[in-house]
């Protein structure tokens, strides 16, 4: 990134004097920046900080306010570790956003920074989002196209597929995998989970079965719906091996992050006619905005896409921007805790 940045001496940490909820005194004299954000303004993040004595502007571009900077709140923007090392007085990270795979987690642990996110700001809306693509894509919609011509509901053109009966597998049981599996069930769906065997007895106390090996939920699953984490394991989680384990006219449905499905396995999959069609929320980069046209023009495929707003609504917007900073205001709390038991 070529920063060039010189480490100004760092100021004092503020104080704490007891445990509990941050107040105003515990992040004052801090400031913090927006590095991207949700919305053209800041007001709402600002107004949080300032509530807890912080000072909140947005980045400008230059190094030398990223190394003025206690913390900062971004969404898109990559941080890895050349960003980070810029941030010379910064002591939380904190993102808009549930997944941090935009952060290089192991160069901010490095520099003693934390790491925090949003993750039960849109927990209902990301699950409805899940069920509503998965009963579209099981009917065929995707395949009948944008826009249909205008006398297509005179005459019979296209049957329309049975929609789906069989068991729906939940990967990952978040607070959005188990509202997903709550939902399925509820329209009468046996719902299979995969996820860390800790979590177990939790599935079974809602209903659902565990399955501890992800082939076998696989290999039984008329519908996986994907809402595990990102990270080295699970990058890329359904590529070729895995999607030739479904059963023959299964349906992926993608609300979580774009890397858990290989875009090119998942094409080649549907192009082949083994996977019914696929719901998908999330694609990566350039390829992933590449192949997302594609899947557009190509309706035969029965793909139901979304621009990645599974989570998104009025609501959960304001949420998260509030939520973002005062878990960042938190974790400043936390650390001066941490700070004044060490005798720092």
């Amino acid at each position: 990134m070529g920063l060039g940045v010189t480490s100004p001496e760092p100021r004092q940490r503020p104080r704490l004097d007891s445990t509990g909820p941050p107040e105003r005194e515990v992040c004052s004299d801090l400031d913090g920046l927006v590095i991207d954000s949700l919305q053209p303004d800041i007001e709402i993040e600002t107004e949080v900080a300032a509530a807890h004595g912080a000072r909140l502007r947005r980045w400008d571009g230059s190094p030398s306010q990223l190394a003025e900077a206690d913390f900062v709140l971004h969404v898109r923007t990559r941080l890895d570790a050349e960003f980070l090392a810029a941030l010379t007085r910064c002591r939380v990270i904190g993102r808009f956003g549930t997944g941090l795979d935009s952060v290089d987690l192991e160069a901010a642990r490095n520099l003693g920074m934390d790491v925090v996110g949003v993750p039960d700001y849109a927990t209902e809306q990301v699950a409805q989002h899940a069920l509503a693509l998965a009963l579209a894509v099981g009917r065929g919609l995707g395949s009948l196209g944008g826009h249909p011509p205008r006398d297509a509901w005179r005459k019979l053109t296209q049957v329309p597929a049975l929609g789906i009966s069989g068991p729906v597998g939940i990967v990952g049981f978040g607070a959005i995998g188990a509202a997903a599996a709550r939902m399925f069930g509820g329209l009468g769906f046996e719902v299979i989970v995969h996820t860390v065997p800790a979590a177990d007895e939790t599935i079974r106390d809602m209903g659902f079965e565990p399955v501890g090996d992800l082939d076998s939920l696989l290999a039984h699953s008329e519908v996986v719906s994907l809402h595990a984490a990102l990270g080295p394991s699970t990058r890329h989680l359904l590529g070729s091996a895995q999607l030739a384990l479904l059963p023959a006219n299964a349906i992926v449905v993608n609300t979580g992050r774009a890397g858990l499905v290989d875009p090119e396995a998942l094409i080649d999959s549907l192009e082949r006619g083994h996977l019914r069609g696929a719901g998908i929320d999330a694609f990566e980069g350039d390829d992933g905005a590449r192949l997302w046209q594609m899947l557009i023009e190509r309706p035969e495929l029965n793909v139901v896409t979304t621009p990645h707003i599974a989570w998104c609504s009025p609501a959960s917007i304001d949420r998260l921007r509030r939520e973002a900073v005062l878990r960042v205001m938190t974790a400043i709390g936390a650390a001066n805790v941490a700070d004044e038991s060490n005798g720092d």
